[in-house]
């Protein structure tokens, strides 16, 4: 374990990060908390009935892949679910971002897989989609930022979040 002040306490994984010559994991998940949980709120404007359907979609495929222990397969329709949200959001610059940094997000996505018990990501994608076909932008936000938080975890990264008042 080893604290960075400012910038959390961190458990050392079993697993190596393959990117730490780009980005430290830790940082990626800041950056995902960061830029994640703006566009959920955007994205909850702006989500149209064939977005939730495609949301939906992906949630069954993600359970499926977790039920079928295909592992590869599962960080690929997790990647395309928080990218979806990303368009959805309608930002080209955070998008570009993302995109750019594409293998980066799917292995810290792909990470706390190995970790823990793998329907957690299932759940919290669902606690996402819920307040998406709400609308709720807010509540779409904070979703996605706890399982950003809930992902960095499982992995023994741990950063402190910002409260809102």
């Amino acid at each position: 374990m080893h604290i960075r002040p400012g910038k959390g306490v961190y458990v050392s994984s079993t697993h190596a990060w393959r990117f730490a010559d780009q980005a430290s994991l830790p940082d990626t998940y800041q950056m995902r908390f960061a830029l994640e949980g703006f566009v959920a709120r955007l994205g909850a404007h702006s989500i149209g009935d064939a977005d939730i359907e495609w949301l939906e979609d992906n949630l069954a495929a993600l359970q499926g892949a977790f039920a079928d222990a295909d592992l590869e397969e599962a960080a690929q329709f997790d990647f395309a679910f928080h990218m979806r949200i990303v368009v959805l959001a309608g930002n080209a610059a955070i998008e570009s971002i993302l995109r750019g940094s594409a293998d980066i997000m799917k292995e810290s996505q792909r990470l706390p897989y190995r970790r823990e018990l793998v329907l957690s990501t299932f759940h919290e994608h669902a606690a996402i989609v819920e307040a998406l076909k709400a609308r709720d932008g807010e509540r779409a936000g904070r979703a996605i930022e706890q399982h950003i938080v809930n992902a960095a975890q499982r992995v023994g990264v741990h950063f402190p979040v910002p409260h809102k008042a």
